[in-house]
């Protein structure tokens, strides 16, 4: 792809089961038989080879045998077992396409295949679906990438911003918010399995604190309304505060303002940090990703989920 000063995280997310704060069961611990190493039964390896099984015992042993190939492939299907991480990417990709060149469009397709990620965070597609007065309209055939879905929220009434995620095809999901207020846009969606929350979010330089504020009180109210027990989070998003640096502090990502700020940049910086209190939520990039500055952040609701964050120049 073309050095266009957007950028990429590659992300690992864990296994969902693990508890917050506590790290996964050692696996080598366990034995084949399913029992701890150190409490498993006293029947001895020789005393249970020398026993004949049973006809239904080999009917037993069969189906369950069949049974775990098939959770085994189903869950590799997914991405997603007990010792496999989801992979994915987020990105300020700064349009997917434009009228003579979909080359972003091909080397997302050809990177997210190569490497079975499990979802992609787009932020400023500039993605726009045909309407009266649209100048250029991107129908999702255009855009369309083998093995994945596309859920998108354009922007309504002016051009570029937007934000869409490509989740592969064999995730279920639920879209919990598709909105544009003509500045700032929100895609929401839920992943019965694993159960996560996905949202993706563009807040533009100079957005009115109003409009903003519109869009968290409806991440806010969403999230209050899903049934406990709450699903893990992840909100992905090119906020444009770049008068923050985010310095990593004993492996916790702490915002520092480093310089002057608006006081509507403000207003919203704290209104940003009400909805990560409210639901617990961490932020945790601590590079630069655009022109010096750490635009695009990530929080989520259960920081041991995240497990390696690698950010690329694309």
């Amino acid at each position: 792809m073309p050095r266009t000063g957007c950028f990429s995280t590659l992300g690992t997310w864990a296994p969902a089961a693990m508890p917050l704060r506590k790290s996964p069961p050692n696996l080598s611990a366990i034995s084949p038989n399913g029992f701890p190493a150190s409490t498993s039964p006293a029947t001895s390896t020789r005393e249970t080879l020398l026993k004949k099984p049973t006809n239904k015992e080999i009917k037993q042993n069969a189906r369950k045998e069949t049974d775990k190939r098939k959770t085994i492939k189903d869950n590799s299907k997914n991405n997603f077992t007990e010792t496999n991480c989801i992979n994915f990417i987020f990105a300020n990709i700064q349009g997917l396409i434009t009228e003579n060149n979909n080359s972003k469009i091909k080397y997302l397709e050809t990177l997210l295949n190569e490497e079975e990620f499990a979802f992609a965070i787009i932020t400023e597609s500039h993605l726009h679906k045909c309407k009266d007065g649209c100048e250029r309209c991107i129908e999702d055939s255009e855009v369309k990438i083998t093995n994945y879905n596309i859920i998108r929220t354009d922007r309504t009434d002016r051009t570029k911003g937007g934000c869409c995620i490509f989740l592969k095809d064999n995730f279920e999901k639920e879209i919990l918010i598709s909105r544009s207020n003509d500045c700032v846009e929100v895609l929401a969606i839920k992943i019965e399995k694993p159960n996560i929350i996905l949202v993706a979010i563009y807040r533009p330089p100079n957005s009115k604190t109003e409009k903003f504020e519109d869009m968290i009180k409806e991440i806010r109210n969403t999230l209050k309304d899903i049934s406990k027990p709450m699903p893990n989070i992840l909100i992905c998003g090119d906020f444009n505060f770049p008068f923050l640096e985010w310095k990593n502090i004993n492996g916790n990502i702490i915002g520092e303002k480093t310089k002057g700020c608006s006081q509507s940049d403000r207003e919203q910086l704290e209104i940003l940090m009400s909805l990560n209190n409210d639901f617990q939520l961490t932020q945790e990039i601590s590079e630069n990703t655009r022109m010096g500055n750490c635009l695009d952040l990530l929080f989520t609701n259960n920081a041991d989920l995240i497990q390696n964050i690698k950010i690329y120049d694309t």
